[in-house]
């Protein structure tokens, strides 16, 4: 059975929260420690912890609003592996430009969205 993050964090919140505050109070019968409720829920101290404080789940940044994309950012906008962004920019298929000492590359967002205009309207990609 697959859980949303967001409804597992919403249905054990409350339950951690309480659990959180009686340690706190530093009450004898504060009932589960953080490890015990990392045993029993399965997910890490430092996410018990986020939950108890109320901090929300980190969320991933929106494409939407970048300007540069790096090679990561790319391959999820164009649904393909980071290796395969990496050969078309060598390749001269996406125009890329590098930058630091390490040459990592950086692809404007208007070259990938005519990018994307030019594969829909030659066929290439499928939907």
């Amino acid at each position: 059975m697959i859980l949303d993050k967001d409804l597992l964090d919403f249905q054990y919140a409350e339950a951690i929260r309480a659990v959180c505050a009686k340690c706190d109070q530093g009450n004898g019968d504060a009932g589960l420690s953080y490890a015990e409720i990392v045993r029993r829920l399965g997910i890490t101290r430092e996410r018990v912890r986020q939950i108890a404080k109320g901090k929300p789940t980190p969320q991933k940044p929106d494409l939407q609003s970048k300007v540069m994309l790096t090679t990561t950012d790319v391959a999820q906008l164009l649904g393909l592996h980071p290796n395969t962004v990496r050969r078309w920019s060598n390749k001269g298929v996406l125009k890329s430009f590098r930058i630091g000492a390490r040459g990592d590359r950086r692809f404007w967002r208007e070259d990938i969205d005519g990018f994307l205009k030019e594969a829909e309207s030659s066929g290439m990609r499928n939907g």
